[in-house]
């Protein structure tokens, strides 16, 4: 490419109520983050999940479970 091309973009968030079990929310992040190859293997675009890339521009606040993990893997979580 000689030039930039303007493209949209879409997030993808994960939801949790806040009421699911810690563990439960603490394992699904874990596998999630864990297993991206599982992933790509079928979504391709899921070769950008990092664990920097998942915790950016969420409008939501992340469960303890998550927050768990993300601390675990010594990730900054915005707004926690």
């Amino acid at each position: 490419m000689e030039s930039d091309v303007p493209v949209a973009v879409a997030t993808n968030l994960l939801v949790a109520h806040e009421r699911m079990d810690a563990e439960l929310a603490y394992q699904i992040t874990k596998l999630f983050l864990e297993r991206t190859a599982d992933l790509v293997a079928v979504h391709k675009a899921a070769k950008e999940i990092t664990l920097k890339s998942a915790v950016m521009g969420s409008s939501v606040p992340f469960h303890p479970g998550a927050l768990r993990y993300y601390k675990e893997k010594g990730v900054k979580v915005p707004g926690s």
